[in-house]
């Protein structure tokens, strides 16, 4: 399976993902789901909401696209070099300027969220 979508309150969490070898994750409000560094193929995450996956849960992927809407547990992005799209939209988003300085984004949605105001082109 390359592809799960795991959110809101289902049975899944952490011991659920083992031996997986996703490239896509959906963890939209999924508290039980709070680790998920051991999947290096990982390309997409979807952890929007009151996801339980915070920047210690993705301190060691290198993203291509990342949807944090409404997570205040995700602050730090900067390490993803490869990330392309992110969905940082809403007041309760912890992504700030500082931590989208450098990365070469080719979509970036922040509406609602005060915390962007310069965008580097």
């Amino acid at each position: 399976m390359e592809c799960l979508d795991a959110s809101y309150d289902c049975g899944i969490g952490n011991d659920g993902l083992l031996n997986t070898n996703l490239i896509e994750l959906g963890a939209d409000a999924n508290k039980k789901i709070t680790d998920i560094n051991r999947l290096t193929r990982l390309a997409k995450l979807n952890a929007k909401y009151t996801s339980g996956i915070s920047d210690s849960s993705i301190s060691n992927l290198n993203l291509i696209k990342l949807i944090a809407q409404s997570n205040p547990k995700i602050t730090s992005v900067a390490h993803m070099t490869k990330l392309q799209v992110l969905d940082a939209r809403w007041e309760e988003c912890g992504i700030d300027d500082s931590r989208i300085a450098g990365l070469n984004l080719r979509k970036l949605k922040h509406d609602g969220n005060k915390k962007i105001t310069k965008l580097r082109i």
